[in-house]
C-alpha cells in the first residue's frame, strides 16, 4: 500500500512540474501562477518553432522580475533567486537554416495587439530590440518576436602550391583534396568569425605545410581577422595557402634565431613570409650553412650575429662555411651587424673574420642574395685578424669573404655585398679602416 502511495506522489509531482514549464515563478499549480502578481509575456517564434508546431508561448513573470532571454535560458534560475522554477527545463527556439539573432518588440495596432502578417498568425511585426534590463512592473503586458538570419559560413578551400594534390587521414581512411575543394567551413559567433592559425586540414607524412589564410585566391592580401559576416548573409570564401614539403615558417624574429641556430642542418628549410625587424635581437653567426633559405623577397633587417670567444686558425662569418646542400635565395639581409671577439688568452694569431662567409662550395646555390652591415672586430697584438693583417698593418681588403685571397677575388651576379662600417679595436684603440 505504502508502494501505491509513493507512485502517486511521485506521478502527481511529474504533472505540476509540467503546469510550471508555463510560468516562471515557483508555485504549486497554474492558476495560482496566473493571478494579479503576474505578468504574462507572449513570445512569437516568428517562423521559427519552440518545439514541433509550437509557434508561440506564453511565459508568466512576477511583477518586479525582468523578462527571460529566451532561447537557451534554463528555467531553473534565469534572473536571479526566487524568479524560476526550481529544477525547470530549458527553452528553446529555432528556425532551420538560421541563426537567431535577438528578441525584438512586436508593433502593435492601435487597439494594443499585435500586428500579423500572416492568415494564421504565426508571423509578427518585428520592433525594435528589448531591452532585457527593463523590470516588469504592474499592467505591463509584453509581446516579443524572433528575429533571425539566414545562416551563412566563412568556406575554406584550398591553394596548393603548384596546385599538387593533398592527402589527408580522416576517419582512418586517406583523403584526397585537389587544389579549390572547400576543405573547412567557419561558422559564424555574434556575426564574427575569431582569428585563428590553425591549419585546415593535416597534409599526410607532411607533404604539404600550411603557410597562410588569405582573402584572394592568388594569395596576395592575408585575411583580416575577424571576419564580419555579410549583411546579405552570403558565404564568404577565404583561401589555405600550402607549400610543397616540410618547411619551417619564419615570421618573427626569434624564428630568425632559431634559423641561425639550425643553419648547420640539411633536415630543415626555411620559409621566410614577412620581413622581419630584428632590433634587440642578437643571434650566434652559423659555423656552417647547410639548410635552404626562401626569402620570397622579404628583408630582415637590424640583425646582431656575433661571435666571442673564437681561438685560433678558427673562422667566423654571417653564414660561416656555406656548404654544398646550401640554397639561399631571394632575401636581403640589411644593416646586420657581426661581431667577432677571440679568445683573450690565446698567445697565438691567426683567426679569420669575415662578414659574409668564411667559404663557399662550388655547389651551394645562391640567388639573389643582398646583404648591407657593419663588421666589427676585437683584437689584440697577441691574437690577431690574420685574413685583415697585410705587411704589418691592417686592411679591409678582404673582409667580407672567405677563401678568396682578396673580396675582389670573388665574383658573383648572386651576391651583392656592403660592408659600410668596418672598425678593429685593438690595443691601441679603435681603428675604423671604412
Amino acid at each position: 500500500m505504502k508502494k501505491i502511495k509513493w507512485i502517486w506522489i511521485t506521478v502527481l509531482s511529474m504533472l505540476a512540474s509540467l503546469f510550471a514549464f508555463a510560468g516562471c515563478v515557483t508555485v504549486e499549480t497554474l492558476e495560482d501562477k496566473i493571478g494579479d502578481n503576474t505578468i504574462c509575456v507572449t513570445y512569437y517564434a516568428n517562423e521559427g518553432e519552440f518545439s514541433a508546431s509550437v509557434y508561440k508561448k506564453d511565459m508568466y513573470h512576477e511583477v518586479g522580475s525582468k523578462v527571460f532571454n529566451v532561447p537557451g535560458v534554463t528555467l531553473e534560475n534565469p534572473n536571479g533567486a526566487g524568479n524560476a522554477i526550481v529544477g525547470g527545463p530549458t527553452v528553446k527556439v529555432s528556425y532551420s537554416g538560421y541563426d537567431f539573432v535577438a528578441w525584438h518588440e512586436v508593433e502593435l495596432d492601435d487597439s494594443g495587439n499585435p500586428v500579423y502578417l500572416d492568415e494564421a498568425q504565426r508571423i509578427v511585426k518585428a520592433g525594435d530590440p528589448f531591452d532585457f534590463s527593463k523590470v516588469l512592473q504592474e499592467g505591463d503586458r509584453v509581446y516579443l518576436c524572433a528575429v533571425w538570419i539566414k545562416q551563412s559560413q566563412v568556406l575554406v578551400k584550398l591553394v596548393s602550391e603548384n596546385g599538387s594534390a593533398i592527402t589527408v587521414t580522416e576517419d582512418q581512411a586517406d583523403k584526397q583534396y585537389a587544389n579549390g575543394d572547400t576543405v573547412r567551413a567557419f561558422n559564424f559567433k555574434n556575426d564574427l568569425v575569431q582569428s585563428t592559425t590553425t591549419q585546415p586540414i593535416t597534409p599526410k607524412n607532411g607533404s604539404h605545410t600550411f603557410l597562410a589564410y588569405y582573402a584572394d585566391e592568388a594569395c596576395t592580401q592575408p585575411v583580416q581577422w575577424p571576419i564580419q559576416r555579410n549583411e546579405d548573409a552570403t558565404d564568404i570564401v577565404i583561401y589555405a595557402k600550402y607549400l610543397e614539403g616540410t618547411w619551417t615558417i619564419v615570421r618573427t624574429a626569434n624564428q630568425v634565431s632559431d634559423m641561425f641556430n639550425s643553419a648547420g642542418s640539411t633536415l630543415k628549410k626555411f620559409y621566410l613570409a614577412n620581413d622581419v625587424d630584428c632590433s634587440g635581437v642578437n643571434v650566434l653567426t652559423a659555423a656552417k650553412f647547410a639548410t635552404e633559405l626562401k626569402g620570397n623577397g622579404y628583408t630582415i633587417r637590424n640583425l646582431t650575429a656575433s661571435r666571442t670567444g673564437v681561438k685560433s686558425e678558427t673562422k667566423t662569418a654571417l653564414f660561416g662555411e656555406i656548404t654544398a646542400t646550401a640554397k639561399i635565395t631571394d632575401v636581403t639581409f640589411e644593416n646586420v651587424t657581426v661581431k667577432v671577439t677571440p679568445f683573450s688568452a690565446q698567445q697565438f694569431s691567426g683567426f679569420e673574420a669575415y662578414f659574409a662567409f668564411t667559404s663557399l662550395a662550388t655547389e651551394a646555390q645562391i640567388e639573389n642574395v643582398k646583404i648591407t652591415g657593419s663588421l666589427l672586430v676585437e683584437t689584440t697584438s697577441n691574437m690577431l685578424a690574420a685574413n685583415l693583417w697585410k705587411n704589418g698593418d691592417w686592411s679591409a681588403e678582404n673582409c667580407k669573404f672567405g677563401g678568396y685571397a682578396t673580396d675582389d677575388a670573388f665574383e658573383s651576379e648572386e651576391w651583392d655585398v656592403t660592408v659600410s662600417d668596418f672598425v678593429l679595436t685593438t690595443d691601441s684603440g679603435e681603428v675604423d679602416l671604412i
